[in-house]
């Protein structure tokens, strides 16, 4: 279980203007993520990461950092953590013409087909 002191400092570091620290803050905002799923992260907290991610993810122009957000995203999609609203801000981020992340945006995509996206959480 993260506690909030961790999910507030994965975001800051999701902030930083060092691209390597965003995509190490990406992947280990989901490392605990795990076949426990929804017992890593409470509501609140997946909201609070998932929000970050996005946040990251509208502004990030390095490929590497790029594809760690989007599979951080994944993650959390999969696993039903992250609100609708967020999964829908995401998809609507231009990607690049060759996007190194297109198989984790495969599974964002999938799971916003079989779920309505609701503009409050869901």
């Amino acid at each position: 279980m993260y506690n909030d002191a961790d999910v507030e400092a994965y975001a800051a570091r999701l902030r930083s203007a060092d691209s390597a620290a965003r995509a190490l803050a990406a992947d280990d905002a989901t490392d605990g993520v795990s076949d426990w799923g929804r017992h890593s992260y409470t509501a609140p907290q997946a909201d609070r990461i998932t929000r970050a991610l996005v946040d990251a993810l509208v502004v990030e122009s390095d490929d590497s950092a790029r594809e760690a957000i989007v599979n951080a995203l994944a993650t959390l999609v999969g696993w039903d953590l992250a609100p609708g609203s967020e999964v829908a801000r995401a998809l609507a981020v231009p990607r690049p013409g060759r996007d190194s992340a297109a198989a984790y945006w495969q599974g964002i995509e999938e799971w916003a087909r079989r779920h309505p996206i609701n503009p409050g959480r869901d």
